[in-house]
């Protein structure tokens, strides 16, 4: 049985050195601490890279991301691509083009992306780290971002006789954020599109979705991949989400901001011949609606209030009961202290 209440502290020490070299301003950066949760306390660390000449070598936010749930709300969202909470292991070389423009490209773990291959197989150990690259550009006005990634489907070979070949699936997405001050101080509107191929965990961060209510269980599962016999073959799996949101500061001390995103898994054909079931009976979508309150008493003390809507239309194969869809309303009530050395 899950707790329908759940409490959380978490404190986080950062330490950030920098010296400068003949290459440029050689710097290492550190962010650790604990989080305590219902469930005991549990070690937290989500940042430690080091960055000299354009390279970033290290734990960080991956290079793929752009904008997230994350600047908006305080809640858990399952929607877009999003590395930030727990950082990925990379190594990436950024270039500055001038102009507020720039160009990454990055070599990262592709664990943290993974998810489940469906059928006769499983993920194999790890065999290429995923490929990414992107091209931003950051001015007065806002920023955009166009990113894309290869990940490698790499099925374990069970038995000889059920081994698949790898694939290559991909992700692609764009990003902006438009600032609006003559709106209100900290005003922006701000979006995002991904469509992926074999690399769901790019655009969804969940595993499964499930959701029950009064005896009815409503689930969508998120495979990269589906694979059957050798002659059926391995099938990505194809998903895309979209999110948005606006933030609006009323004065010096309060500010809301309203979120929402959608996003939807579409099995093919195969991959519905091998799990079984009617056609489109695995395919699913989710989708969240939010709204958070920040009152900012006095400086670097945040307390805020956000509630958040959530509804999954589930793969009527995978479902107890009559009902295809399920929804849940959740909150949070939250006290920040920042503090800088």
């Amino acid at each position: 049985t899950m707790s329908d209440v759940e409490n959380r502290s978490r404190g986080i020490i950062t330490a950030d050195a920098r010296s400068q070299t003949e290459y440029g301003t050689l710097r290492g950066y550190l962010s650790q601490g604990f989080s305590r949760t219902n469930s005991g306390t549990a070690e937290y660390s989500h940042r430690a890279f080091i960055q000299l000449a354009g390279f970033t070598l290290g734990l960080t936010r991956s290079f793929f991301d752009d904008f997230s749930f994350a600047s908006v709300s305080n809640q858990t969202n399952y929607l877009g691509s999003d590395t930030g909470g727990g950082g990925t292991n990379t190594w990436a070389y950024t270039a500055q083009l001038g102009n507020g423009m720039s160009a990454s490209v990055a070599v990262e773990d592709p664990m943290n992306r993974r998810t489940l291959i469906g059928g006769s197989d499983v993920y194999g150990g790890q065999h290429l780290p995923n490929f990414v690259g992107n091209l931003r550009v950051s001015q007065a006005w806002g920023s955009a971002q166009v990113m894309g990634a290869i990940n490698e489907v790499y099925p374990g070979q069970l038995t000889a006789a059920t081994h698949h070949d790898s694939k290559l699936g991909y992700a692609v997405g764009a990003g902006v954020k438009v600032n609006l001050p003559m709106l209100g101080k900290g005003d922006f509107v701000a979006g995002q599109f991904i469509y992926a191929s074999g690399a769901t965990g790019y655009n969804i961060r969940a595993a499964t979705f499930s959701m029950t209510k009064g005896g009815t269980l409503v689930t969508g599962v998120r495979r990269d991949a589906v694979c059957g016999t050798i002659a059926q073959g391995c099938e990505l799996t194809k998903s895309w989400t979209a999110l948005g949101a606006f933030q609006h500061g009323w004065n010096a001390h309060w500010k809301t901001s309203i979120y929402g995103g959608y996003g939807k898994v579409d099995y093919g054909t195969t991959a519905e011949t091998i799990l079984g079931g009617a056609a489109g009976s695995h395919d699913w979508s989710f989708y969240q609606i939010g709204s958070r309150t920040v009152w900012t008493p006095v400086k670097n003390l945040d307390l805020s209030v956000d509630v958040m809507y959530n509804n999954l239309k589930g793969a009527t194969a995978l479902q107890v009961g009559s009902k295809t869809s399920e929804d849940v309303w959740a909150g949070i009530v939250r006290a920040q202290r920042n503090f800088w050395p």
